[in-house]
């Protein structure tokens, strides 16, 4: 066998390099879905950090998001990261629909495929986040994330700097808020459907991009 035999069933390795518990700005790179070596979905943010107060993940550190679909939290914690970035782009076209947080914009089915699709409309967005662990019921550590406007992450540095510990700064989310968002309109019945050559519109009738 020569030496790439077997090459057309082999398959690299996805990602490796994962948030620590930290503060971070980054700006994602790519959005898409996959399969693992044992066939199970998973979703991924592939992202560049932009700056962070963890010495192991420095700027210009290339760290993915993943998600495995076969956990209970999985569909949940993709939304949250979903919702935070489309809510962070409402806000900078000054979208009329902005709800005054994330986790209330409206996402369907269309909006999430779109996402992960080629025209991945999240590329160049800048995100906030706050990564922390939380142990499992096997007793090990499983990091999680917070999703916060990249102003309000880097406000959590400044204090991490400062003297503050990276617990001390996700205290102080709140307090580091950007102003309130305007008044939300009314929510739509449901989510509007993905119209044929076009990104999916915001509720509110504003077109993405």
């Amino acid at each position: 066998m020569g030496l790439f035999g077997g090459i057309s069933g082999a398959r690299g390795t996805e990602g490796g390099v994962y948030f620590l518990p930290g503060n971070y700005v980054i700006e994602i790179q790519r959005c898409k879905q996959g399969k693992t070596r044992k066939g199970v979905d998973f979703f991924v943010a592939e992202t560049v950090v932009v700056d962070s107060d963890n010495a192991e993940r420095a700027a210009g550190t290339a760290v993915s998001y993943m998600v495995t679909m076969d956990k209970d939290p999985a569909l949940g914690n993709v939304a949250d990261f979903m919702r935070a970035g489309l809510w962070l782009q409402m806000r900078e076209q000054n979208n009329a629909a902005l709800p005054a947080e994330s986790k209330d914009v409206v996402l369907n089915e269309e909006w999430a495929e779109y996402i992960i699709g080629e025209q991945n409309p999240f590329v160049g967005l800048k995100m906030g986040l706050f990564a922390f662990n939380k142990p499992t019921q096997a007793g090990k550590d499983f990091t999680r994330v917070k999703w916060l406007p990249p102003e309000q992450a880097e406000a959590n540095l400044v204090l991490s700097r400062a003297g503050g510990t990276a617990q001390a700064a996700a205290a102080h989310v709140q307090a580091n808020a950007p102003a309130p968002a305007p008044a939300p309109a009314p929510a739509p019945a449901a989510a509007p459907a993905v119209p044929a050559g076009g990104p999916p519109p915001f509720p509110g009738g504003d077109v993405a991009f």
